[in-house]
């Protein structure tokens, strides 16, 4: 990262004044400048003279929740901020909230507004934010279930670098060192038979917090781990899936960056693994780790990770897109980048962080947070995914999206979502050329993200990915698809043996199923048994196997006045689609439906209708 060539032509350029605040402002070094241009190519859609204003205006708007310049006279002691205003008055507001017992996190963060923790006070701050402090005596306690055996596959692995850190820690080699050393190595012991996973990086980074009171610079190991169990928990994700998730983010900001790497067949996992799994511990000095955690645990948001890892990528997007680079080269520009990181960088990384957290679909943290942070196996569908799922709630609630319906024509007509455009997918095998076209169409009069939708059902949407893969060729930025959601609804749904039900039943006739909004023809069984009638949807992926759709009683038969009329007509194939339908109550159902049918057969020229 380049250092700002002159205060006051970065104060020219881009300082911005917050209205509550005349005195905070917000600087942003070259560093932030290049991600500025980098990020007003974001969408793909602006390509004039107010993407500039625009994201200016998204930067204040971060800013007003409390990002700023770091001081850097403050920076050299680790107590830098990077908020403006009067810094002796928020420290000292800060110090008296922490006097009290009661002090929370809403507490603390209104106070430091984004700004760099003093750091005197760092450790009974993360304490706060990472609940260590009201959650400290349960995580404390696990210590003592250690059953005492040093007895890991790693383990010789594991006591030496216990034993380099320590050697760094205390040059004097005095008895603390000893002492730590053995509670370093007891402490990762236990936590990786409790998890499985390996974190020295993120307790590197937890040892070397100053106490309070300043005296005391070795932080108690009883103490110490409950801010390491509850950073683990919160804040770090699962290796691989969050490299798949990441991904993914690439290739919806910056499809160009993300088709590089597959051509080079260089996994994000190469580059980005060390980055989720010690939080960038291993990868920055201590004295920016310290502030750039400091917004990691103040914003309250896992995700943030992910973002950053995305501006350490953009960053380099000139040297990576440049003639003639390979897989390995780009692997150690990519790994490299973050120790370029300085303290006056922080400021700008994690506003830019938060710009492309913005400018990415919320369903990313529905449906990606329990792959990331939960106990549970991740759903393989979604880390298989070919681009970014969002959910149906999110696009209907208030669309930021180009909608593209990749259904037929006909289905498109006779329903969809306010805005979309229809692109008949048919087309793709069909008439190739004339699919190229129409999809050219559509990316041209795009004002927004494309988000491809079809049925919904995975076994008819094999085509949606189609589109969705030919939109990714042409690197169109901000591509999303709907996922399929047939599975979840096999789960809540009875299945049953549709050869038992039969063998069961007093009559089975197998038909046809009209489901959804579109009348999707699906095929069924009708079973009638002593006292119910049954519809039974077959499940293409289990054979012989069918859920029930729906259950009605025979013996509550209450209206037999009530009766249905519905309209329609069949095409050349036999196919029958309805058009509308009317429900009545007639006292002499039996005479008025017998007389509507003997005028349809009468307009019919005495042809029995088929409708």
């Amino acid at each position: 990262m380049t250092e700002p060539e002159s205060a006051s032509a970065n104060q020219s350029q881009s300082e911005l004044i917050n209205e509550e605040d005349p005195d905070a402002c917000l600087e942003h070094d070259s560093f932030g400048a290049e991600q500025i241009a980098a990020a007003t190519e974001l969408s793909g859609f602006e390509d004039d003279g107010e993407a500039d204003e625009d994201l200016f205006e998204e930067l204040e708007r971060l800013r007003e929740s409390g990002f700023a310049t770091v001081d850097e006279d403050d920076a050299d002691d680790g107590g830098g901020g990077l908020g403006g205003g009067s810094e002796t008055a928020w420290r000292i507001d800060l110090e008296t909230a922490l006097l009290d017992d009661e002090c929370d996190f809403g507490t603390v963060r209104n106070i430091c507004r984004g700004r760099a923790v003093p750091g005197h006070l760092r450790a009974q701050v993360w304490s706060i934010c990472l609940g260590a402090a009201s959650g400290g005596a349960r995580a404390a306690s696990l210590l003592d279930e250690f059953d005492g055996l040093f007895d890991l596959p790693e383990q010789a692995e594991l006591r030496a670098a216990c034993r380099d850190f320590v050697r760094d820690w205390d040059a004097g080699g005095g008895e603390g060192g000893v002492a730590m050393q053995s509670d370093l190595e007891s402490m990762l012991t236990h936590y990786c038979k409790l998890t499985g996973r390996k974190f020295l990086p993120v307790v590197r980074a937890l040892l070397q917090l100053p106490q309070q009171p300043p005296q005391q610079q070795q932080p108690s190991t009883r103490a110490l781990f409950p801010m390491f169990s509850a950073l683990l928990t919160k804040y770090t994700p699962r290796p691989e899936p969050a490299c798949h998730v990441f991904r993914l983010l690439l290739q919806y900001h910056e499809p160009a960056l993300s088709s590089l790497l597959d051509s080079l067949r260089l996994p994000v996992a190469d580059f980005a693994s060390d980055w989720m799994a010690g939080l960038l511990a291993r990868d920055l000095a201590t004295e920016v780790l310290h502030p750039l955690w400091d917004m990691y645990f103040l914003l309250a948001d896992p995700f943030l990770l992910l973002f950053i890892g995305l501006v350490f990528v953009v960053n380099c997007k000139e040297s990576l897109l440049a003639p003639d680079v390979d897989a390995e080269s780009v692997r150690r520009m990519l790994s490299t980048t973050p120790s370029a990181l300085g303290v006056a960088d922080v400021a700008d990384l994690c506003t830019l962080a938060q710009h492309y957290a913005c400018r990415t679909p919320a369903s990313l943290r529905t449906l990606f947070t329990a792959a990331l942070f939960g106990d549970a196996e991740p759903d393989a569908d979604l880390l298989m995914a070919l681009c970014l799922p969002v959910t149906v709630a999110e696009v209907t609630r208030d669309p930021p999206f180009t909608l593209v319906d990749v259904r037929s024509p006909d289905m498109y007509n006779r329903g969809h979502l306010a805005g979309a455009y229809n692109l008949d997918s048919g087309l793709l095998l069909s008439r190739p050329t004339e699919f190229d076209s129409a999809l050219a169409a559509v990316v041209r009069t795009a004002n927004g993200p494309l988000c491809v939708s079809g049925h919904g059902r995975k076994e008819e949407d094999t085509t949606t990915v189609l589109v969705a893969a030919q939109l990714l060729r042409r690197l169109c930025p901000g591509v999303s698809i709907f996922p399929g959601e047939d599975d979840e609804e096999d789960e809540t749904e009875e299945l049953v043996s549709v050869s038992t039900w039969q063998r069961d039943a007093l009559s089975s006739y197998p038909c046809s199923l009209l489901l959804g909004d579109d009348n999707q023809q699906t095929p069924g069984y009708l079973i009638i048994r002593e006292q119910h009638m049954y519809l039974l949807r077959l499940c293409p992926k289990q054979p012989g196997m069918a859920a029930i759709v729906v259950r009605r009683p025979l013996v509550k038969v209450r209206l037999p006045e009530f009766i249905t009329l519905k309209y329609g007509d069949t095409d050349k194939d036999g196919v029958t689609h309805l058009t509308d339908m009317d429900r009545v109550v007639i006292p002499k159902a039996g005479e008025a439906t017998k007389d509507v049918k003997m005028q349809i057969i009468k307009l019919l020229g005495g042809v029995s209708p088929q409708q």
